[in-house]
Order: C-alpha cells, then sequence, then structure tokens
C-alpha cells in the first residue's frame, strides 16, 4: 500500500488506485499521514474531520469512519492502522508515505553535498521533488490540515532553492536563471530566491538586470512588510555596485530548518522527536530559509503577534 500527500492524498495498491469514497474520511486519513507513526488523539482527529462544530456523534462517526477506512485498505488485522486506547497510529515506512521519501532523499542529498559530491547531491535532491505532484493535500480543505500542509509545501520551496544553489556553486548559472525569475515571480517576498537570481544574474554578465532585481524586491518589501532587504543582500548589492562580482556565495541562512532532514526519520511504531522551535515573546519564531533572515518567516511573525 502507498499512501501520496505530496500533491492531491492518493492511495495506491500494486500500481492501481484505490477509491477513498467521502471527504471526511478522506481527512481523517490525511490527518494520520501528517503524523506518520505517530499516536494520534482522537479528538485531534475530530478537529480535522469536521469542518464546523463537531456533532455530539463526532466520536462514534470518526470510529466508524476508521473502521471503514481499515476495510478499505484491507488492514483486518490492525496492522496499519493500529488502536492505542483512545489515539490511532498508522504505521509507514518511507517505501509506503512520499513524505517520508522527500525527506530520506534530502537527508541523502545534504550527506552528499556535505561529502563534496555535488552532482549526487543535485541528483538526489531533483528525484525527492519529483516527488511532488502539486500542493500538499490539495483540494481536502480544512483549516485544521492546512497548517501541515503549509509546513510541506515550505519544504519543497527551501528544496528548491537548496537545489539552486547548489547548481550556482557547480557553476550553473544561465541554466538556473530562468527556473530562479519563475520561483521569484511565484514568491515575490522570499529573500533567498532574490539572493540566488540576483547571483545568477550578475554571474552571467548580466549587472543591470541583478541590480533591478534588488531594487524590484527592496519595493516590494517596503510595500507590503514596510521593511528592507536583509543584511546578506544589502552586501550583495554592495559588491555588485563597487563592480566586484561576489567571491563567494551570499550567505548562508541562519536556520534552514524548513528543509532540516538531518533528523532521524521516526520508524514504524515509534513516535517521531519532538520539534522545537525558538520562541520571540509569546510568538513562534518561523524558521527562516534565506540569506541571514526569511522575509516569509518575519511576515509569518508578525502576522502571528498581531493576532495574539
Amino acid at each position: 500500500m502507498e499512501f501520496r500527500v505530496l500533491g492531491p492524498l492518493q492511495v495506491r495498491a500494486h500500481g492501481d488506485r484505490v477509491p477513498l469514497p467521502g471527504a471526511r474520511r478522506q481527512r481523517l486519513l490525511a490527518g494520520l499521514l501528517a503524523a506518520p507513526n505517530s499516536a494520534v488523539p482522537i479528538g485531534r482527529l475530530i478537529e480535522k474531520v469536521f469542518e464546523s462544530e463537531p456533532p455530539g456523534t463526532a466520536v462514534k462517526q470518526a470510529e466508524n469512519s476508521v473502521s471503514a477506512l481499515r476495510e478499505r485498505l484491507h488492514d483486518s488485522e490492525r496492522r496499519l492502522i493500529v488502536t492505542e486506547e483512545v489515539d490511532y497510529r498508522i504505521c509507514v515506512g518511507e517505501d509506503q508515505l512520499d513524505s517520508l521519501r522527500f525527506a530520506a532523499l534530502l537527508a541523502d542529498s545534504r550527506r552528499h553535498a556535505a561529502d563534496g559530491r555535488l552532482e549526487s547531491a543535485i541528483g538526489m535532491i531533483r528525484s525527492a521533488l519529483a516527488l511532488w505532484r502539486g500542493p500538499a493535500l490539495d483540494g481536502l480543505g480544512g483549516s485544521a490540515l492546512s497548517g501541515r500542509a503549509a509546513r510541506l509545501d515550505e519544504q519543497r520551496l527551501g528544496a528548491l532553492e537548496l537545489r539552486s544553489r547548489w547548481r550556482l556553486e557547480g557553476g550553473q548559472h544561465q541554466e538556473v536563471v530562468d527556473e530562479l525569475s519563475d520561483l521569484v515571480s511565484s514568491h515575490p517576498l522570499r529573500e533567498g530566491l532574490h539572493a540566488q537570481l540576483i547571483t545568477a544574474l550578475d554571474r552571467c554578465g548580466r549587472r543591470a538586470e541583478a541590480l533591478h532585481a534588488f531594487h524590484r524586491l527592496g519595493t516590494s518589501l517596503a510595500q507590503e512588510l514596510g521593511v528592507g532587504p536583509g543584511a546578506g543582500l544589502q552586501r550583495l548589492h554592495e559588491q555588485i555596485l563597487s563592480g566586484q562580482s561576489p567571491s563567494s556565495w551570499p550567505p548562508r541562512p541562519r536556520r534552514d530548518d524548513a528543509v532540516r532532514t538531518d533528523m532521524p526519520l521516526p520508524a514504524p511504531g515509534s513516535p517521531p522527536p519532538p520539534q522545537r522551535r525558538p520562541r520571540l515573546g509569546n510568538c513562534h519564531m518561523p524558521y527562516a530559509t534565506s540569506p541571514d533572515e526569511s522575509t516569509t518567516g518575519r511576515r509569518s511573525m508578525l502576522l502571528s503577534c498581531a493576532e495574539r
């Protein structure tokens, strides 16, 4: 049995798609797959299943949905979806869940890059990105699932940045310009992508376009967030203005947890290690994935603090 969450939810058996009738059952399965090999309280599953206020029979309906899923997934022995008192756990490995394969390939690619095997690392991260079929859990809706879907999408974007970084380090400046231009267009406030595009343009001899890209970012940041580019981008801009082509890649992120894959993957039957995030007062500081500070992270932090 194979499960896919990097795009619309899919289940496949022996290469054939397994239909999952009913949006509630789909959301319940997605809720389990969002925390693979971890115990998920039934109360949390109910939040994911019911869009509005859950009815008084919500627990019974959720239990019935689990039973229906077990029947559809041929899990009569309850080895796939395990009951633990009032919790449920779906037990899957890397070969069964695309998000786990994605994380494993990223981890392998980072190890290869650290060992100086850049071409091999680029090939692995390309294979990881090929697992994606669209936005994570696309089409399911529901605010309770949107957070996990957004984190998966952020990991994909971070992986795209990492691949572009490695290709630039390998001298593929011209080859990545078009790809980075498309990414910057889709993510106009993402400083890491802009740093890569500006560097690629400068190294291709397109200095005027590199400077224009920096000013375009500065305008967008000022209008949208009331901030300016981070220190790393400003140093990059000054180097280009002075006619000095950057001698090295722009400063690496302070944190790249959005694509961090050096943590051990959860094994079937065991909970994953707890994730920790730095805090700023009463607000969680989002992980940064771009030089010095992630504008996306700063924006999320500002919005989060404003809501408190």
